[in-house]
């Protein structure tokens, strides 16, 4: 089963976090961390085999370089900043009792620099 199943598509398996507190006295750190999360987003697109290989030395594990960018290189697999399947995922656990307060949009739940994303 995949998000495709469950979600009707691609959906985003790990985000950065961080405070609207942090974000207003750090405004240079954290315009360094997005820039830095993007260019490691671009870089991984543009050269997988490099990025597996990166991978594995820092990760180690037991696949190879050549399957992790196998896996890495799958249609369903995407390395992008845009929020995908957010709402969806927060009306089913404000459904469930995980999260009490509704979502009006998943643009709620980000900083401004992704709200003009296509995401969903």
């Amino acid at each position: 089963m995949t998000s495709y199943d469950i979600l009707g598509g691609q959906s985003t398996a790990a985000l950065l976090i961080g405070s609207e507190r942090f974000r207003k006295a750090n405004p240079k750190t954290f315009e360094a961390v997005r820039a830095a999360l993007k260019e490691a987003i671009n870089s991984i697109n543009a050269k997988k085999k490099e990025a597996a290989e990166l991978y594995l030395k820092m990760a180690g594990g037991k696949n190879t370089a050549t399957e992790i960018e196998s896996i890495i290189s799958q249609p369903d697999w995407a390395f992008t900043l845009t929020p995908q399947k957010i709402e969806k995922t927060v009306r089913f656990m404000n459904k469930i009792g995980l999260i009490k307060t509704p979502l009006k949009s998943w643009k709620d739940l980000f900083f401004p620099e992704a709200r003009d994303l296509p995401g969903d």
